[in-house]
């Protein structure tokens, strides 16, 4: 305020002094009159300037006072984003042999384990099938003799025992006495005809699931042996099969199929529409080269014959361990049919089973997940148009390069 004050004194002053000037020194004329009348006029003009600069700053004064008058978005940065998750880590040991059952076993293939901890192995050559107890002790019973004559895979229901038998194309059925109920199932590719069955599963529900080999398909019988539907064919899209072997029924009724000849793991939901798979042709960990045999509880296990091991994966199909070494002196040979009850791992090679105790180290380790690159947002900052609180004064120069600038 002093300063427009002492401005307008200068110019009143100097109009006064340049008026004595022109009369004695003969300047009344006209020129001089109109150049007079132009500096009066300049000087009005940079008054009305100062006057716009002072009013324009005041305003950015009371702007720096109040945050909510902002309008001009100003650039901030959000911190990195980031996201701690839990992953459990399974680290499987050296399994511990309990036992190996090898009396009267001539050719062992399908292998299955009752509730008592009984174990049922189907021989081929014996042509019937051998009962041991828990300990392995046995055999203590022996099942289906005179009515089977190759039997492959079987199958524990309660007390009703299934059993594929691949010469005659069909099922057999018998109670866990021995005695023998019926059967199903003859030579052919129609509706409940087979080709070769190597095994066979049930659910909760009353089915039975058949593998088909030689028709490369499973069919789904009911428990009285009526057929009720049938999935796959020859081939190796999502699917399809190749001389599937064997087949296991999870805790949610999801089906897991060995497709032997494609060298992988086919899993379908109980009405038979696919929904994953795993592995492929070869001899690294998750690999697999004729795969025979699986058994499924909280984890995967599938006997991986021509490499000579059983593998182990999680749920979600991550490889966890193998198992190739028996003991100091013994390795799996070409292990086929398998079965997993509690902590104990029953895996058929060759003439033998071995009864294996599983031991397993879980741990679940904290991870950080999902960080992202500060990202960057806006925020309301100013009516004024001006970025931040230290942004410097208005100047004449600034009004003279943007007019808009004038309040």
């Amino acid at each position: 305020m002093k300063k427009r004050m002492l401005f307008l004194m200068s110019v009143f002053v100097c109009a006064a002094f340049l008026s004595p000037i022109c009369s004695d020194t003969a300047c009344g004329d006209e020129q001089g009159s109109k150049d007079l009348k132009e500096q009066i006029e300049l000087l009005k003009k940079k008054l009305e300037m100062q006057q716009q600069i002072e009013a324009l700053n005041k305003k950015l004064k009371e702007a720096k006072k109040d945050p909510m008058k902002k309008a001009v978005k100003k650039q901030i940065k959000k911190p990195r984003a980031t996201q701690k998750v839990q992953a459990e880590t399974i680290r499987m040991e050296q399994p511990s042999l309990i036992k190996i059952i090898k009396n009267s076993l001539k050719s062992p293939h399908g292998i299955d384990v009752d509730k008592a901890g009984n174990i049922y192995v189907a021989d081929v050559v014996n042509r019937k099938v051998l009962v041991f107890n828990k300990n392995g002790v046995g055999p203590i019973k022996n099942i289906g003799e005179g009515k089977l004559r190759m039997p492959w895979g079987v199958c524990v229901s309660g007390d009703i025992l299934y059993v594929t038998d691949v010469a005659t194309h069909s099922v057999k059925v018998f109670d866990t006495r021995g005695s023998y109920l019926f059967s199903f199932g003859t030579k052919g590719k129609g509706q409940g005809s087979f080709i070769r069955p190597y095994d066979v599963a049930s659910d909760n529900k009353g089915n039975v699931y058949v593998v088909d080999s030689g028709n490369n398909r499973i069919v789904v019988m009911d428990k009285k042996g009526n057929y009720r539907y049938q999935f796959g064919s020859r081939g190796q899209r999502d699917g399809y099969f190749s001389f599937p072997t064997a087949i296991e029924v999870d805790e949610k009724g999801n089906l897991y199929v060995v497709d032997t000849l494609n060298s992988r793991i086919q899993i379908f939901s109980s009405d038979g529409i696919f929904l994953s798979k795993f592995g492929v042709v070869g001899s690294e960990d998750s690999d697999f080269i004729s795969p025979k045999g699986i058994a499924v509880s909280d984890l995967i296990y599938v006997s991986d014959s021509d490499n000579s091991a059983v593998k182990v994966f999680d749920k979600g199909r991550k490889f966890v361990g193998i198992i190739d070494k028996i003991s100091k002196r013994s390795f799996l040979s070409s292990p086929t049919y398998i079965k997993k009850l509690g902590n104990r791992l029953y895996v058929v090679d060759t003439d033998k089973v071995y009864i294996l105790e599983m031991f397993f180290s879980r741990y679940v380790e904290e991870a950080v997940e999902g960080a992202i690159d500060g990202e960057v947002s806006a925020v309301e900052n100013g009516e004024t148009g001006i970025e931040d609180e230290t942004a410097p004064p208005v100047t004449e120069v600034d009004l003279e390069m943007d007019p808009s600038l004038v309040p």
